[in-house]
């Protein structure tokens, strides 16, 4: 007799957050990628082609989004774009702080294939409203679209408690915000890109306990660690350090 088992379908996923570097050319406070502390770290296009390759044998990926750090400070960063164009076939999103935006026509065959280009506005963006607003109007008139970003004045603030306490918001980030590691592990959100040096033991025991390894895992697996249910989410909802770090 034949046992035929039902497949496992898989999972969908909205979104994967990459960094194309880790460091940044401003110094905002609060940094939600911990852009202030990383040094100059450039990664590779055809690294994360590759894990997303897996990936997708897991799940289906709606987007990708590139950043950072800063990733237009990736002195490869023409190659990089294509390369993940041509990689991913999906939505794919650069996000930014817009510093070369005063000179956006040398970056403008590499950045119409992307799908979206995010533009963080912070106070060190040395472009006047009326600058900023003439350069996305020429690139939206050539069919680029444009999300203008402006961060939250209270972004950045961590919440210490004695004991684990659920977070009451940011819990659907854990779905939404997933980021990606070069060397193939799978985060629950920008928090987990802490390292191991700037936060507690016991911190970085949960952080660790809530990343997935792609390139070892299966869909079966897979299943299991994105469910609300498994031990990697509820790690990363009732962290005894850092809860509500995004307030978003």
């Amino acid at each position: 007799m034949t046992v035929i088992f039902p497949e496992i379908k898989k999972v969908d996923i909205t979104r994967v957050d990459i960094h194309a570097v880790d460091h940044c050319n401003f110094k905002c406070e609060g940094c939600n990628h911990f852009s202030l502390q990383k040094i100059p770290t450039f990664y590779s296009a055809e690294k994360y082609v590759e894990i997303l390759n897996k990936l997708q044998t897991y799940c289906n990926l709606k987007e990708v989004c590139i950043m950072g750090g800063e990733p237009m400070l990736h002195p490869e960063i023409k190659n990089f774009l294509k390369k993940m164009r041509v990689g991913f076939s999906n939505k794919l999103i650069l996000y930014t702080n817009g510093f070369w935006l005063s000179h956006y026509d040398e970056f403008l065959e590499s950045i119409m294939i992307l799908d979206e280009l995010a533009i963080s506005v912070h106070p060190e963006l040395r472009l006047t409203e009326e600058e900023l607003a003439n350069i996305v109007a020429i690139l939206e008139k050539k069919g680029l679209k444009i999300d203008i970003i402006r961060p939250h004045k209270n972004w950045g603030k961590i919440n210490f408690f004695s004991t684990p306490s659920r977070t009451r918001i940011c819990s659907d980030c854990y779905f939404y915000c997933l980021q990606l590691f070069h060397d193939g592990f799978l985060g629950r959100c920008p928090m987990s890109r802490v390292g191991e040096n700037d936060c507690t033991k016991e911190f970085w025991g949960l952080i660790r306990k809530s990343f997935y390894n792609i390139m070892t895992g299966d869909i079966k697996s897979f299943r299991k660690w994105y469910n609300k249910d498994s031990d990697a989410y509820s790690c990363q909802i009732n962290r005894p350090e850092c809860c509500l770090y995004c307030n978003c």
